[in-house]
Order: C-alpha cells, then sequence, then structure tokens
C-alpha cells in the first residue's frame, strides 16, 4: 500500500490553500461579504508560504527558514482571528497591533531558534501561540448575539480549538519519542488531520459570510413585505382618493378612488382617466396633465368636477405630483371629496349677503337719522344766544355724542369690509391725497415725499391714512403741518413715517390708543388701522415725541414694498 511522505503532504497543502484562496477570491467577486473577509483571504497565501519553506528546509540548510516559516505560520492564524473579530465585532487588530505581535513572535522565535536551537521549545511556543489565538477566537465567536450564524460560529470555534490541540499534541509526542520517524502513523494523521481542518475552517469562514447574508435577505425580505403591506393599508384605508395615471390610462386606484365612479377599483383600471372627468373640465385638465408629464411648472392643487357612472357631478379637489412607475413617469393624483366644503361656502356665502343687506339697511336708516338729528341741533344752536347756558351745554354734549355714533358706524361699516377683497400694490403718495381729500385740511400744510414708492396692502390702506389725517385734525390741537416719507431698511423692510407738529401723544398713551376701547372724543379709529394693516403683514407704532407732534411708523415688510406702480395695482 502505498503511503505519502511528508513532501507528498506539504505539497497537497499547498496546493488546497491555493484552490481555498481562488475559491475565495470568487466568492468575494460574486457575492456581497462581510468585515473580516479580506484578512483570512490573505491569510492562506501566508499560510501557503509557511508551509513551502517548512518543505524545503531540507534543501535550504539555514535556520532562517524555519525561522521565517514559523513565523509566518502563527502570522497566518493572527490574521484569522483578526477576521474573526472583524466580523462579530466590527473592529480590527489595527497595523500597531500587527507590528507589536510580529515583534513578539520574530523575537521568541529567533531567541529559540538561534539562542537556544531547541525543536521542543519552539513547538511549545507555537502550540502556545495558537491555544491563545484559538481561545480568543473562540470568545469573540461565543459572545457573538447573532443567532443565525450562532451554529457555525460554534463550530468555527470548535475547530481552532482542535487546531490547537493538534499542535499541542505533536509537541507532546516530540517529547515523548523524540526519536519516532518522520513518516510514522502518528505523523501521517497528524498531517491528514491538519489538511482536512485546513479545509474546514476556511469553508466554515464562507458559511459564516453565507448566514449573514441569506439572514440580511430574510430580514430586508420581511421589512420589504411589512412596508408593502403597510402603505398598502395606507392606500386602502385612505379618506382620500389616490390613482395613478401613466399614458393616459389609471394604472391603480384605491377604494375611495373607485367610490367617485361608483365602481370597483378592477374596473376602472386600465381605462382613460378622462372618462371620470366631467367634459366642461376635461380640456383644462388634460392639459395640466400632459404638462405635469412634460415636465413643466404646473399648479399642482386645484379644483375640478368628477362624475358618478350615474351622471351625478362630484366636487373634488386634486393634489398631483409625477412619480416614477416601471421606468416611466406616471402621474400620483390625491382627489378629496369638496361637496361639503362648497355646500358650506355657498351657505356661508348667502348668510354674509344677508348679513351684509342687513347691515347695509340699519347703517343707513342709523346714518340717515342722525343726519336729521344733525340738522335739528344746528337749528337749535341757532336759536340759543347764550352758548354757556345750560341748554348750550346739554347741547354741546348731545352733538358730540351724536359725533361718537357717526364715527361707530363709520369704524363698523370699515371693520366688516376688512379683508373681504384682496390685497393689491397701491401707490401711497396717490393714496394719501384720497384720503385728505376727504377732510377740511385747509389750515394745515402737507409734505408728501414717497415719489412712486408702492406698497402690498388691503384695499383699506386709503381708510388707515384717513384715520391718522383725522387724528391730527381732531387731536393735534397747534397742528399746522402733515409730513409724509419713507425709509429703507438694512434688512430690506421699509418705514413709512406719518408725522405733525402738533401736541404730540403722552408717553403712557402710545399703546393705548391702538386698544379698541381707547375712547377720548373720539372712535377706536387707531384700532381699525391696525388691523388693516396686519392683515399683510404691515406693522404701525407711536414713536413720536410728546410736546414735538405725534409720528406714526409704519412697517412695510421685504417684498411688499417697491417703486412704479401706479393707483390700480398695475405697474
Amino acid at each position: 500500500m502505498w503511503t505519502p511522505d511528508l513532501g507528498t503532504l506539504y505539497v497537497t497543502l499547498i496546493l488546497i490553500d491555493l484552490v481555498l484562496t481562488l475559491i475565495l477570491y470568487l466568492y468575494g467577486r460574486t457575492y456581497r461579504t462581510y468585515d473580516g473577509f479580506a484578512p483570512w483571504l490573505f491569510s492562506l497565501p501566508v499560510y501557503c508560504c509557511s508551509m513551502f519553506l517548512i518543505m524545503f528546509r531540507v534543501f535550504l540548510q539555514s535556520p532562517l527558514t524555519l525561522l521565517l516559516a514559523n513565523v509566518l505560520f502563527v502570522f497566518a492564524f493572527v490574521m484569522r482571528y483578526d477576521a474573526v473579530i472583524q466580523f462579530v465585532r466590527s473592529e480590527a487588530l489595527g497595523w500597531k497591533r500587527y507590528i507589536v505581535v510580529l515583534v513578539a513572535v520574530l523575537a521568541g522565535f529567533s531567541y529559540l531558534t538561534y539562542g537556544m536551537d531547541s525543536l521542543v521549545l519552539r513547538g511549545a511556543f507555537l502550540a502556545v501561540a495558537l491555544l491563545a489565538i484559538a481561545i480568543m477566537a473562540g470568545i469573540a465567536l461565543a459572545e457573538s448575539q447573532e443567532p443565525e450564524t450562532r451554529r457555525v460560529r460554534f463550530a468555527l470555534a470548535g475547530i481552532f480549538s482542535i487546531i490547537a490541540f493538534l499542535y499541542i499534541v505533536r509537541v507532546l509526542s516530540g517529547i515523548i519519542d523524540p526519536a519516532a520517524p518522520t513518516g510514522d502513523l502518528f505523523t501521517l494523521v497528524y498531517y491528514y488531520a491538519l489538511i482536512l481542518t485546513e479545509i474546514i475552517l476556511t469553508l466554515l469562514f464562507v458559511l459564516l459570510n453565507m448566514a449573514r447574508h441569506q439572514a440580511g435577505l430574510v430580514k430586508s425580505e420581511k421589512q420589504a413585505r411589512e412596508s408593502e403591506e403597510k402603505y398598502r393599508s395606507v392606500l386602502t384605508l385612505a379618506n382620500d382618493g389616490i390613482i395613478i395615471i401613466q399614458d393616459g390610462l389609471v394604472r391603480y386606484a384605491n377604494p375611495t378612488a373607485a367610490a367617485f365612479y361608483g365602481a370597483g377599483a378592477d374596473e376602472i383600471t386600465g381605462r382613460p382617466f378622462l372618462l371620470f372627468i366631467h367634459p366642461n373640465e376635461q380640456q383644462t385638465i388634460r392639459g395640466m396633465y400632459e404638462k405635469r408629464v412634460a415636465g413643466m411648472q404646473v399648479q399642482a392643487v386645484y379644483e375640478t368636477v368628477v362624475v358618478h357612472h350615474d351622471g351625478t357631478p362630484i366636487d373634488v379637489e386634486l393634489n398631483a405630483g409625477i412619480i416614477t412607475l416601471d421606468g416611466k413617469p406616471a402621474d400620483l393624483v390625491f382627489i378629496r371629496d369638496i361637496r361639503e366644503r362648497k355646500r358650506s361656502e355657498k351657505a356661508l356665502g348667502q348668510a354674509k349677503k344677508k348679513l351684509a343687506l342687513l347691515n347695509d339697511v340699519t347703517f343707513n336708516d342709523i346714518r340717515n337719522n342722525v343726519f336729521t338729528l344733525s340738522g335739528y341741533q344746528t337749528l337749535v344752536r341757532d336759536m340759543i344766544s347764550e352758548p354757556d347756558t345750560p341748554i348750550g351745554q346739554y347741547l354741546a354734549k348731545e352733538e358730540d355724542l351724536t359725533q361718537r355714533i357717526t364715527d361707530a358706524l363709520r369704524f363698523a361699516q370699515a371693520y366688516q369690509d376688512l379683508g373681504l377683497k384682496p390685497a393689491k400694490w397701491q401707490e401711497v403718495r396717490r393714496t394719501v391725497l384720497l384720503a385728505l381729500s376727504h377732510l377740511d385740511t385747509r389750515n394745515l400744510d402737507h409734505d408728501i415725499r414717497t415719489g412712486d414708492l408702492a406698497i402690498f396692502a388691503d384695499p383699506l390702506l386709503e381708510q388707515v391714512f384717513l384715520i391718522l389725517a383725522e387724528n391730527v385734525v381732531r387731536h393735534g390741537e397747534k397742528a399746522t403741518a402733515i409730513t409724509v416719507r419713507h425709509q429703507e431698511e438694512p434688512d430690506g423692510s421699509l418705514t413709512i413715517f406719518f408725522e405733525d407738529n402738533g401736541a404730540g401723544i403722552p408717553a403712557d398713551r402710545k399703546e393705548q390708543i391702538f386698544l379698541p376701547m381707547f375712547q377720548k372724543k373720539r372712535s377706536a379709529g387707531l384700532f381699525l388701522a391696525r388691523e388693516i394693516l396686519e392683515i399683510t403683514e404691515i406693522g404701525i407704532r407711536e414713536t413720536g415725541e410728546p410736546g414735538n407732534g405725534a409720528r406714526f411708523e409704519i412697517r412695510v415688510p421685504k417684498g411688499a414694498h417697491r417703486p412704479g406702480v401706479t393707483g390700480d395695482g398695475n405697474r
């Protein structure tokens, strides 16, 4: 019976490691690998070099050959330990630790080779090193909390231990029987076991990568399935209708969307979406869809009318956007039923009209009565020869109350119209002049220095300047001039100053004058002025010095002012 010699066994071991190297390389190029794969791959050629040097030590006859062989052998297993801790702990030894290990191993084998020249001690040193590596690798593999790789990890730890055990037995056999021939049965069994464990060790590490990869696939599939179920539930249970349109056809519709047509989702899928749009709206909706698919900027949210299969029109709000489906653009559309909102808006509009009509009638009746009352007061005033008599004083109070009623009516009517019309661009100079035209300003000079400045404000802006000017006429006492100017601020905003040279406003009333209940021979006009300006985020405050006239600062935000706009809001 043929029995291989040690040279044949070494060649076999080298060839097997080269084949394993090729297998790992191809696996790494084909499949996903994890931390530690590269150190294990490079440990195989290092191990081959070690076996090659051991095989040729007889021919080379140099202690250096044996020294390098032992160092490379230990270094190969250190690289495998590094691969293990990278895989299970995601941490590497690092080049500094590699250098420390290399120096320690090189120093130890150098001393045992050149200093003591003891084969037994070299073997013992090698066995201890492998045992330490096996223990540390086993601990790292056992500590991992990855259940999917548990069996493979424990098997890998076991093979590490078997290899260490083989070298310990090998060393002990050399100590017990130093004269045993190199080709005896024990030696052959030892090398057969070494070859087998080398194959199993590397294949187990590949299986470790495969197990983690498979676990990752299972986890990803589970997450994808859960995500799909979650989003499918969202789509199915959504209160809004959701459809996907591609090439003009409905590719998907949730039950809510299908209910608008009064059919099932399967019945409308694959049909042209324009079939469900009211004929009067089809041309508009088609144009917006085509522009959106072409990548043009189109309004995303808009209202339209869809048609139930029985012909009933349904007011809806659409929110559309482009997505990619099967590599092609598609239109994702959310459909919201706004019939209740439309009915509420219609009812609210009718209520507003009725309320406005009632208010107009009431205002006109009260205004006419107040006007008549004022006429009688004037007649009575002409009949009184002495205004300081009790009757004259009572009449003065009556006239004051009449004026307050007039102011309150004007305030109520203006407040009723607040915000009903959209804001627009208005030239400041023209608006101020219109406001002044409603007052007797023959004793007031006015200097308007705003040029062609325009601001974006509520249409009642004229009422704001009327209130400010009226305060000068009524309460400015010795005021003889009004100045309106503006100043641009560093932050891009703009301040309009409305100033007079009258008595000014006391410091403790600068905020009170904007309160709705502040009264002193006046209506709540400044409160109304602030409300009008705040609609377009314009602020107002009083910053004048008491005794030197009032100064109102109107702060216009950035983007709400510009030059060169005509009074109708067009540039």
